[in-house]
């Protein structure tokens, strides 16, 4: 990797392998097969498997691998990957028939025509047609083959989902909550299998694989807000009273007429003739 301050932590098969001593792992930047974005491989140079290199940063936590303790929360996780998934992005893009090292010369990743002596023809033929005799080994994608690939490789994904009771469809651990069998369809484990796989798909053959396993897209509708229906007025009710005046036309100009005064009123009325409203003595003089 060229930084020595992480350790690297290969994980197979459900085995731990602290460090990378007792293999030569060489580096590879390689084209992500879903996103198309720049992604970190690994590979063996003696076995020439495919590790993907994922990185999890939750620092300031520790990792328990086996029996130690990984205090720095910064770690790579690497798991195998089949490169045919990478090969297959590149099949898609093919208009005709190449040699696979034609078919991978990519010249934003260089490092993606080291995948050729990771796939053999055998394999090619899980997802393309080989074109013209043996020398040429020209392959030219075939589409069907490639969703029945995926397909075989999905069941089987759901299949050890269901033996280990691994379903994703809820925040509770197994191990802790016994839950029956009968309470998750296998159709859920086949759904959380087909979202695993699409993780390395494009959007369209992820459809396509979603059509093949026949299973209901739940994507959800949008709702549109239902007009609201005028307000009805109730049988024999009186409509609605207009108001006293007119606010449309301008003020009159007639006296409004007083009400009559009370003897109280009167009285105080009188004795305020002759003095001055407490507003006069603000006035400036």
């Amino acid at each position: 990797m060229g930084d020595n301050k992480h350790k690297i932590f290969i994980i197979k098969d459900n085995a731990t392998v602290t460090g990378s001593e007792d293999r030569q792992l060489d580096a590879l930047r390689l084209r992500h097969p879903k996103t198309g974005q720049a992604a970190a491989f690994l590979l063996d140079a003696d076995s020439k498997e495919l590790l993907e290199v994922q990185t999890f940063d939750d620092s300031p936590r520790s990792w328990f691998v086996g029996s130690a303790v990984e205090t720095d929360g910064h770690i790579h996780v690497c798991s195998p990957l089949d490169p045919l998934y990478i090969v297959l992005v590149y099949m898609q893009q093919s208009r005709y028939a190449q040699q696979l090292d034609q078919l991978l010369s990519d010249h934003q990743f260089p490092d993606t025509v080291r995948l050729a002596d990771s796939v053999g023809s055998d394999r090619l033929e899980l997802i393309a047609d080989r074109k013209g005799d043996s020398e040429l080994n020209a392959y030219k994608y075939n589409e069907e083959r490639a969703v029945a690939w995926l397909e075989r490789r999905t069941r089987r994904l759901a299949a050890v989902l269901e033996a280990k009771r691994l379903h994703g469809t809820s925040g509770k651990a197994d191990n802790f909550v016994k839950v029956r069998e009968e309470e998750v369809d296998k159709a859920v484990y086949l759904r959380f299998a087909w979202g695993l796989t699409s993780e390395y798909l494009s959007s369209e053959l992820s459809a396509a694989l979603r059509c093949r396993l026949q299973l209901p897209d739940e994507r959800p509708k949008r709702s549109q807000p239902a007009a609201e229906p005028p307000a009805k007025r109730a049988r024999g009710a009186a409509a609605p009273a207009a108001p006293l005046e007119d606010y449309s036309q301008p003020a009159s100009n007639a006296k409004k007429v007083l009400a009559p005064k009370n003897a109280k009123q009167k009285a105080l009325a009188k004795s305020a003739i002759g003095t001055k409203s407490i507003a006069s003595f603000f006035k400036k003089k």
